[in-house]
């Protein structure tokens, strides 16, 4: 792939440059850069959390498994994922097994913090 020929900046700036250095795609469409979405035509990022279904007895696999799902390279959600990260040094210490259901209050703050990352 040649670099130069990659996708940049706003819109504007395609104007200023000939077309020989930019390519034919679309503004449309948002491109995937570095696990981040980038949306060219409002210069935004966001990243994709998919929405994983939770059972109704949580253990400490699925919590793990679903926070560290989420691919956060820039550290955007890190205010975010703090709290689940909290919570998981809160779970070892109670020494709970891999596949035993966990306390409810544990549950009930997890999944407080799973709909606000949904959001």
């Amino acid at each position: 792939m040649d670099l130069r020929l990659w996708t940049f900046g706003p819109i504007e700036y395609h104007a200023v440059l000939s077309t020989d250095f930019t390519t034919e795609s679309t503004f449309e469409n948002p491109v995937p850069v570095l696990g981040i979405i980038w949306d060219r035509k409002d210069d935004n990022l966001s990243i994709n959390i998919k929405d994983v279904s939770v059972s109704e007895n949580l253990s400490k696999r699925e919590i793990l498994s679903v926070t560290q799902a989420i691919f956060d390279p820039l550290g955007f959600l890190a205010p975010v994922l703090l709290p689940a990260k909290l919570l998981l040094q809160q779970i070892w210490a109670i020494k709970s097994d891999w596949d035993t259901p966990l306390p409810e209050e544990i549950k009930v703050k997890f999944l407080k913090i799973y709909k606000f990352l949904l959001i």
